[in-house]
């Protein structure tokens, strides 16, 4: 039996990361009876479609936000080019590769996929996974046949505005890896929504995603002179030129990291993250019950994922970057906001959603 997890890994590493944690449970779960293979979809198609979508993405959240914004919001259907060629070119994939189930934790892919299923003899199973609390309808087709959504609002949405029927949807969460919930339990408690230890400084990680995309050098240095109150960790990803500047400029209290494996330690050690609201970076925030604090959200999906967390109250974002060390104090000082902050973490945090995924993927190849 195969599966196949198509994803993309140049336009946002949570997609994946959620590939890499719902293969690892598969593995786990299956004892070996099931193969699982990620797929990057734009390089399946062709590497240079790859390279020109993922330049011009990262152009235009760059450059022009509002044109991505835009194109998010008021784009309601795949393109042609992602219909029909895309779908002309994953024809003879698929017809070489002959997968029992495919899950896409990224929406690239999904229209072709689909389109195939509906006018091929192809048998394979489809499934969508969302790894944002927000989702894009050129994800949503009649031909999927399952979803796995974040939250139940989600859920909700797409039967009352898509009609999709309610078994095909399970509000499992977001897949993280397994190590994260691996370093909770080995750590020991935090105390009660972080409250600190007067006699240590404050431990804040500050991220800006596999890209070290935002204010970053800004941040540093609002922080610069407040050495015996803060301690900074600086991952900036795959950014060399970030992590090169900034190497340059650290004082003693900050740390600056380049890109790390081991990213579920760093988030538990931290008293507060501060990070783009990304969905993968959410959802290991939740699960290692770590403040967050959301600054530059991204139009479009992370612009979603932080109306989720403001709705719910389990985040705030910072507009001015200036307020930062205030609302740091502000927040671990107040004793009440933090407990009740915990009580909303206890009740949106999702456990093992890649294993809930993996054992429902399973149910259906081995029924």
């Amino acid at each position: 039996m195969k599966v196949v997890i198509f994803t993309e890994d140049k336009v946002g590493e949570g997609h994946y990361q959620a590939a890499k944690a719902i293969s690892h449970a598969l593995g786990e779960l299956s004892s070996g009876q099931v193969e699982t293979n990620i797929v990057c979809g734009l390089r399946c198609i062709h590497p240079a479609v790859e390279w020109i979508i993922v330049k011009t993405y990262f152009a235009m959240i760059h450059y022009i936000p509002s044109l991505w914004d835009f194109m998010y919001t008021h784009l309601r259907r795949p393109s042609f080019f992602q219909r029909v060629v895309f779908s002309w070119k994953l024809k003879r994939w698929l017809e070489r590769e002959q997968p029992d189930m495919i899950l896409c934790t990224h929406p690239t892919c999904i229209a072709a996929l689909a389109r195939l299923k509906s006018t091929s003899p192809f048998s394979f199973k489809l499934g969508m996974v969302l790894t944002d609390f927000c989702f894009h309808p050129f994800g949503v087709s009649p031909y999927v046949d399952y979803y796995f959504v974040p939250h139940h609002s989600i859920k909700e949405r797409l039967v009352q505005e898509f009609d999709i029927h309610p078994h095909k949807i399970f509000d499992f969460g977001i897949p993280v890896h397994p190590a994260y919930e691996e370093q909770v339990k080995g750590a020991r408690p935090k105390a009660a929504g972080g409250a600190l230890s007067p006699d240590k400084p404050i431990h804040l990680l500050i991220l800006g995603g596999a890209m070290g995309i935002g204010p970053i050098a800004d941040i540093m240095e609002q922080f610069r002179d407040r050495i015996s109150q803060f301690k900074l960790t600086i991952i900036c990803g795959k950014n060399r030129s970030l992590y090169n500047k900034l190497s340059r400029c650290a004082a003693p209290h900050i740390e600056v990291l380049g890109y790390v494996t081991n990213m579920a330690e760093w988030i538990q050690k931290a008293d507060v993250v501060i990070s783009k609201p990304g969905g993968l970076t959410v959802a290991e925030t939740l699960v290692c019950r770590t403040p967050l604090l959301m600054i530059s959200p991204i139009p479009g999906q992370e612009h979603g994922n932080r109306l989720y967390l403001e709705q719910y109250g389990l985040s705030r974002c910072i507009e001015n970057i200036e307020d930062l060390p205030r609302t740091v104090l502000e927040w671990l000082e107040d004793e009440q906001a933090r407990l009740e902050w915990e009580e909303r973490v206890r009740e949106h945090r999702k456990e093992q959603a890649a294993y809930h995924i993996a054992r429902q993927v399973l149910s259906y190849i081995f029924p």
